[in-house]
């Protein structure tokens, strides 16, 4: 492993520490277009399970979630360990978490193809 410079150590707080608050600001502002755009679109959210379009939807949310997860421990635990540690990158926790915001974006771009489930006591 390479010597890393301690000035780097603090680019990268200072980084992290602004965007943490910006990737909050991000998740809360997706999080509500995301539930509205579900509601309106679906008649029912659970109903809608039975489909390709409310199984890739269900499948969404729980990559959201599991994106919360990293994005905590990005966020709050990864600051905590690169302020105690200079010697520590972060970049290994962020490419793990891009990689579950590339499988989001997938899959919304799937449902894009799909058509939402309006009239869902035919099928």
């Amino acid at each position: 492993m390479t010597e890393e410079n301690p000035q780097i150590t603090l680019t990268w707080y200072a980084f992290i520490e602004w965007f943490t608050f910006f990737a909050i600001g991000c998740i809360v502002l997706l999080s509500f277009t995301g539930m509205f755009m579900s509601f309106s679109l679906t008649e029912s959210v659970v109903s809608s399970w039975t489909l390709p379009y409310g199984q890739a939807l269900l499948i969404k949310y729980l990559l959201f979630l599991i994106l919360l997860v990293f994005a905590f421990i990005n966020g709050f635990l990864i600051r905590q360990k690169v302020k105690n540690n200079p010697h520590f990158s972060p970049r290994p926790w962020w490419k793990a978490e891009s990689a579950i915001v590339l499988a989001i974006f997938s899959i919304t771009g799937f449902m894009t193809e799909q058509e939402p489930p309006h009239n869902l006591e035919p099928t």
